[in-house]
């Protein structure tokens, strides 16, 4: 251990936390760890590259910057996910002492009740869970996002999308990802007419009316972004 490093505590729902504590796991970066601050331990993001941080102003900068790209990445998982944000900051130093600071910034958080999500350990597949001696599928994409501005974009529009624009510059992203627009239609699991259907959709409605045609049969803006979310699947999967 350098002399200090740092953590992040995570706002958010238990039930996200709990899932992303199962995929954000040492000894690969960032990770989930608890740790005591007052009367019970609290999640807290960490990152190894914090180390060399000697500010808790820069450690919160670059820790929304992550977190941002673990709640694009995350929706791909999970359809009902709901995102996390940053709280509290704490300094832990070599010796055991540890500093807990506030710095001026506000946390998502948000209460759903009824929400069921099946989990499975140790299994890879569509819950991102791998045997713990590998990143999971999620740490994976974060890796990538880091060499890749590409894809360090595409997750903050995923994060966002909610909205015509996003859903339009998310497939902008993955064409590019891919290479082009007809590269990434012959994705073997992708429907390559839905792709035209929905990039002419989200380029009609994130214009002003009347500026580009919708198609015959648009698809709802939740249909839309479910298919986008998909497709990151199958792009990034391709990518790797």
């Amino acid at each position: 251990m350098s002399s200090s490093s740092w953590a992040v505590e995570l706002t958010g729902e238990r039930f996200d936390i709990d899932d992303l504590r199962r995929l954000l796991r040492l000894p690969f970066d960032p990770w989930i760890e608890d740790i005591a601050a007052g009367a019970e331990p609290k999640p807290h993001i960490r990152h190894s590259g914090w180390d060399q941080l000697a500010s808790a102003s820069d450690v919160v900068a670059d820790a929304q910057r992550i977190v941002s790209h673990i709640n694009g990445a995350a929706r791909l998982l999970h359809s009902d996910y709901r995102p996390v944000g940053v709280s509290n900051v704490v300094r832990l130093h070599a010796d055991g002492r540890r500093d807990f600071i506030m710095p001026p910034i506000t946390g998502h958080f948000s209460v759903t009740l009824g929400r069921v999500r099946c989990r499975v350990d140790g299994a890879v597949g569509e819950s991102g869970f791998v045997n713990e001696d590998k990143p999971s599928i999620l740490q994976n994409w974060l890796e990538i996002s880091e060499r890749n501005d590409l894809v360090s974009n595409l997750f903050i529009h995923l994060d966002r999308m909610s909205n015509w624009f996003d859903v339009y510059k998310s497939i902008e992203i993955l064409e590019r990802i891919s290479g082009d627009k007809r590269r990434v239609k012959k994705l073997a699991a992708l429907d390559g007419r839905e792709w035209d259907r929905v990039r002419q959709t989200a380029n009609s409605f994130r214009h002003a009316p009347g500026k580009c045609a919708a198609p015959e049969n648009p698809p709802s803006l939740e249909e839309s972004i479910a298919f986008v979310r998909a497709c990151a699947q199958l792009v990034l999967n391709e990518s790797q």
